[in-house]
């Protein structure tokens, strides 16, 4: 796999990511400024309060999936996932700092933070995209499997952050060849792949046969890797593009051997 796209792809997120505690930060001292003054510093009166609420708003950010480049993109859908986000975090700090008084910054200034956590979330989120361009693919990949999680997982290589295309599919299935899946043609068997492959300037192959393979798909992949072909795994492509792991496309023994990751079923890319 690619580690520059997906180093590249942590290195946006953390930007974001810093760019975001520091605007927060920002709207809640302006916020403070527009009701009280210049002279007011609220981390100074409210230190607790101030950074937990940047804490709540970046976990709802989280938990919207703002830190995924296709819903941080600027969009009015996004607009408003980002306002609903950042909605449900004021109500939790009303219900929060209404029940710990000692906490509690004026309703003046929650109000204006509020808005201006909005603005300038969305605001950065818009600069970060002209800073940073979606960049094209980069790397043409065969999809071997045309069942259901190549299909899913074509869709998501067509994500415009993805730093593979795909060129085909090949299948087990003699009978798929010359079909069109997805708008993907089925150039042939996998029992083809290195005559296939020669054709062409591809040498990165995706297995999306995630359940069941038989001794003979083995033997090819093995074949086709001592043949300077590199084949990747599915479930490891899509959880090293999206951080999850599509629990209905993986075989309990990939389970058992795989690093850390988040089990979410059914993500869209």
């Amino acid at each position: 796999m690619p580690r520059l796209g997906i180093r590249q792809n942590n290195l946006n997120r953390f930007v974001m990511l810093v760019g975001d505690i520091a605007l927060i930060l920002l709207a809640t001292q302006i916020a403070s400024w527009i009701r009280f003054g210049t002279s007011y510093s609220i981390f100074t009166t409210n230190t607790g309060a101030s950074f937990f609420t940047m804490l709540l708003y970046m976990t709802m950010l989280y938990i919207f999936d703002l830190y995924h480049r296709n819903h941080s993109a600027p969009s009015a859908k996004n607009a408003i996932r980002t306002a609903v986000a950042v909605g449900f975090a004021g109500i939790f700090l009303v219900i929060l700092f209404y029940s710990l008084p000692h906490w509690e910054y004026g309703r003046g200034i929650f109000l204006i933070q509020i808005a201006l956590v909005w603005c300038f979330v969305f605001g950065w989120r818009a600069l970060f995209f002209f800073i940073f361009p979606r960049k094209p693919f980069n790397e043409e990949v065969l999809i071997l499997g045309a069942g259901n999680s190549g299909k899913a997982l074509l869709a998501l290589l067509k994500n415009p952050n993805s730093p593979y295309r795909a060129v085909g599919f090949l299948d087990d299935d003699p009978e798929k060849k010359g079909m069109e899946i997805a708008s993907l043609p089925v150039l042939g068997t996998i029992a083809n792949l290195l005559q296939i492959i020669e054709g062409t300037e591809t040498k990165t192959a995706i297995l999306a046969i995630t359940h069941k393979r038989s001794s003979q798909l083995i033997r090819m992949i093995l074949n086709a890797r001592l043949n300077g072909i590199q084949v990747l795994d599915m479930p490891t492509v899509y959880e090293n593009l999206t951080g999850a792991v599509p629990v209905e496309h993986i075989r309990d023994d990939w389970l058992v051997f795989a690093d850390g990751f988040n089990l979410i079923s059914n993500r869209n890319s």
